[in-house]
Formats: C-alpha cells, sequence, structure tokens
C-alpha cells in the first residue's frame, strides 16, 4: 500500500505520462492505490499449502503508469511505465513512487523462475533484483496484458488444474524475464559453469554417501528438472548417471592403489554404496573394460612384485 500524498517518498508526478493501459475482469476492480497482482506463488492445491507458505517466491513487476525509484546494489534508479522489474521476496524494491503510480505484480514460484533461467541460458542478478534498461513498446504492453487478465480469471474462478497453473507461470515469467537486459543476460557462460562446479564439489564431498537428484537441486537452489537440464548441457548425461559413474570411478581408484587397504571388492563396492553387487561388477566392467576382482587382483599382483 502506498502512503498518502504528503509522504517524503513520493516522486513528482507532474510530467506528462501516457494514460494507463485498458485492463479488463479480476484485474480492473484493483485501485490505483494498491498493486494489481497475479499471485501464481500461492495457488497450489490446499494439500501444498503449507509447503507453498515457506517456498521462496518471486515478483515481476511491469509498471503501467507513473514513476518509481529501485533501490538496487546501494544505488537509487528512476524507472517509469513500461519498465518491468524483478526482484526475491528477501531482495530490496521499489522505494519511492508517484502518486499516479500503478503497477502489475506478477508472483511467481522461485523454483519456476530458477527453472525458466536455466533453459533459456538466462542469468538471475546475484543481488537479487533487476530492471530492464528500456520500456517496453506499447503495442508490447497491450499483447501482454491479455496473458495477465486470463491467469487472473483463472486464479479467481479457482478452477484450473495445477499443470495448468504451472504452464501460466512459466509462459509469464518467459516474457517478462525476456524484458530484462540487465542483472539477467544471454551469453553468460561462467555463471551455470559455476553453479555446475558447486554441484560437482558437492558430489566429490559426498561420494561415499547416497545422493539423490532432489538433494541435489536443494544444494544448487534449481528445480529438479532445471538440474537435469543443467548436466545435460554440460556433462552430458543425467544427475544419476553422473553420480554412478563418479562413484565407479573412486571404486577403480581404491581398488588400483597399492597404498589403500582394502579386504575385498565386496567392501568397497558397500562403502560406496553399491548394494547390489552383481550389477555393480556389470557395471565397472562396462566402465573399465575388465571385472573388479581383476582390478584387486592387478594391485596384489604388484603388491607381491615389489
Amino acid at each position: 500500500m502506498r502512503v498518502p500524498g504528503s509522504s517524503p517518498n513520493r516522486l513528482d508526478a507532474s510530467r506528462a505520462q501516457p494514460s494507463p493501459p485498458c485492463l479488463d475482469g479480476p484485474l480492473a476492480n484493483a485501485a490505483l492505490t494498491t498493486d494489481r497482482v497475479v499471485d501464481l506463488a500461492r495457488s497450489r492445491p490446499a494439500a501444498a499449502a503449507n509447503a507453498a507458505a515457506t517456498e521462496r517466491c518471486c515478483e515481476i513487476r511491469l509498471i503501467l503508469h507513473g514513476q518509481c525509484r529501485l533501490l538496487l546494489a546501494g544505488h537509487v534508479r528512476p524507472l517509469g511505465a513500461g519498465h518491468v522489474v524483478l526482484h526475491a521476496d528477501d531482495a530490496p524494491g521499489i522505494t519511492e513512487r508517484s502518486d499516479d503510480f500503478d503497477s502489475l505484480v506478477v508472483r511467481l514460484p522461485g523454483a519456476t523462475v530458477d527453472e525458466v533461467c536455466v533453459e533459456h541460458e538466462w542469468i538471475k542478478p546475484e543481488g537479487g533484483a533487476a530492471f530492464s534498461s528500456s520500456p517496453l513498446r506499447p503495442e508490447a504492453l497491450q499483447r501482454f496484458l491479455p496473458l495477465c487478465e486470463l491467469v487472473g480469471r483463472e486464479l479467481e474462478a479457482d478452477s484450473a488444474p495445477p499443470e495448468v497453473l504451472h504452464h501460466y507461470a512459466r509462459l509469464l515469467a518467459c516474457k517478462l524475464i525476456a524484458a530484462l537486459d540487465h542483472g539477467i543476460l544471454h551469453s553468460e557462460p561462467d555463471a551455470q559453469t559455476r553453479c555446475f562446479a558447486r554441484v560437482l564439489r558437492y558430489i566429490d564431498e559426498h561420494i561415499r554417501h547416497e545422493i539423490t537428484a532432489e538433494r541435489l537441486a536443494q544444494h544448487a537452489g534449481l528445480s529438479v528438472r532445471s538440474l537435469y537440464m543443467l548436466f545435460e548441457r554440460h556433462a552430458g548425461m543425467t544427475p544419476k548417471a553422473y553420480i554412478r559413474r563418479a562413484k565407479l570411478e573412486q571404486v577403480y581408484v581404491t581398488l588400483m592403489d597399492p597404498a589403500s587397504r582394502v579386504a575385498n571388492v565386496t567392501a568397497v563396492a558397500l562403502e560406496f554404496g553399491f548394494t547390489h553387487l552383481g550389477r555393480f561388477a556389470e557395471l565397472y566392467r562396462q566402465t573399465f573394460g575388465i571385472l573388479p576382482s581383476t582390478s584387486l587382483k592387478a594391485r596384489q599382483g604388484g603388491d607381491r612384485a615389489d
């Protein structure tokens, strides 16, 4: 909610502005003193209400009319009609607004925003906020608003299945994030590389434990789907296949290392989580061309020769 016009945190709206875009349906019911909100972050079934209440959310704001200031990385950025602003729930947002300020806010699950960014090779801003350096063209704005109206009606009717709402969330995220060219950038390879490197370090540090895709996604701050796309892009395989190969390589190194004290193949296999020994032996042979028992015998033969 905005404070009265006498508040110091107000902007001068005397400069001529175009009329705000015309909205119909549920979004038109919001007065100019409140934000129009399409809340897809809380549109989960009742059974998932508790989980949704604590999930990280992002807000993407489309400024329809008036002026505002955005606090970003300690600097104040003036923005006007047509600009798009993204920020996380816990990130600084708009600090000042003109009396005629009007905006449309789309609230999305943080995991959906992460998923869209990975899929399109967009890089989320490390500071938690971003803005478009230039406003949307009026015709682009008018094409986008009917979609928001459609989603608003679906939410008001409360009849759309979760799969449809997830589709809407992805669609709105794609359209709005595509307008951002400051903070979320194409062709910034190091960011995804750093994320993938963090995941690989986690695997290395927990190689003797059970590692699931869900746990890796949580560690990386991604959805499971985005994690699979990250591994496909950087490793050419699924997370499960990569973890299995990494464990097999550690078994190979252990069996072949003269300095390791290994009682038998079974002990090493179990140490790295391979409980089905027949399947483990076949995977080992497919990967290294020999059976694990052959590796152990070769190492023991070397020990005797020394």
